[in-house]
């Protein structure tokens, strides 16, 4: 059985873009920085935290990993954060206005508050931000990520 992991899987017409290989920060995190136009530089960390049922050490030692990572990245480079978060940040727009959208869905769980405590500082859940029309059979649902 499987333990964490993360990876990067890349183009392979982006491969002239990569500064370097990518770098494991831990099991669990993962750091590519990629050349962009102008001199400018795409740092993006690949993440896959723990799930709901984990033990709280190891959800925060996760945490503390991402946020000292994202502490390294120079204020100049393009940051992305990708991967499983295994949370909801719920759509508590009022508490969380400058982390997450408008279109965030259900309630809010136990790493959903570790997560928007984490990248409230410097970061926003982008996928709370837009909505998608999915068909779900003959009716027509609308679904927010």
């Amino acid at each position: 059985m499987r333990h964490g992991g993360v990876g990067f899987a890349i183009w392979s017409t982006l491969l002239k873009t990569v500064q370097e290989l990518p770098c494991g920060i831990s099991p669990r995190l993962m750091k590519l920085q990629v050349n962009l136009e102008g001199r400018h530089t795409a740092t993006l960390l690949s993440c896959y935290t723990p799930t709901l049922p984990a033990p709280e050490e190891e959800k925060e030692e996760c945490y503390e990993h991402l946020n000292r990572a994202i502490d390294t990245i120079a204020f100049k480079d393009k940051l992305f954060v990708l991967g499983d978060f295994n949370a909801r940040v719920g759509s508590d727009y009022q508490l969380w206005h400058k982390v997450i959208g408008r279109h965030g869905i259900g309630n809010e769980n136990a790493n959903g508050s570790m997560l928007s405590i984490s990248i409230s500082k410097t970061l926003i859940s982008a996928s709370t931000f837009f909505s998608k029309q999915v068909s779900l059979i003959d009716k027509s649902v609308k679904v927010f990520w």
